[in-house]
């Protein structure tokens, strides 16, 4: 099979990233509100005690951003805008890193069709959050010139604030030899 030429790429490209960005859209928009997305919203946003970290059930940056977001409405689409924001980012990031790749398409839909990646951009919870800045912090540990690994921990730091656990890739990027 014939490589595909650069613009033929981009072409493609775009197209994907129109069509998986509506996607998440369309699944925010249609998705019923969870529980969890409920409880957190009602103890943490809706009350703006963003906070208040009694449980691990609170991930305190999508809290603060659903808060900001609130004020545009109470529907679950505007609860969950921050997490479809974030997940434009990120299939803006995999296509990205996808065109520098021989397997272009392969790589392309590993990183976008994974169905726990498309549930984390279209409920309002931290997860989805957190995969785009953990994949921000490997992007640019990879591909910025200058300051690679400071820009890195910095993505990563903010992680940690929508999803404590993403300390444990603070600590990979720390350790490794740069």
């Amino acid at each position: 099979m014939k490589l595909l030429k650069n613009n033929q790429r981009y072409v493609i490209s775009t197209l994907i990233f129109i069509g998986f960005s509506t996607f998440i859209f369309y699944k925010a928009f249609i998705t019923e509100i969870t529980v969890d997305e409920a409880y957190s919203f009602l103890n943490y946003s809706y009350v703006e005690n963003v906070l208040n970290i009694g449980i691990a059930n609170n991930h305190l940056l999508n809290s603060y951003l659903v808060t900001l977001f609130q004020n545009f409405g109470y529907s679950e689409i505007f609860l969950r805008l921050p997490n479809v924001i974030f997940g434009w980012i990120y299939i803006a990031l995999v296509i990205n890193v996808s065109l520098k790749s021989k397997n272009y398409l392969l790589s392309l839909f590993l990183l976008i069709l994974n169905p726990y990646v498309i549930d984390f951009f279209s409920i309002s919870r931290g997860y989805g959050i957190t995969t785009s800045l953990i994949f921000l912090s490997i992007y640019s540990y990879l591909y910025f010139k200058n300051y690679n690994l400071y820009f890195s921990i910095f993505f990563l730091i903010i992680a940690t604030t929508s999803y404590h656990v993403a300390v444990v890739f603070l600590d990979f990027i720390l350790c490794s030899k740069h």
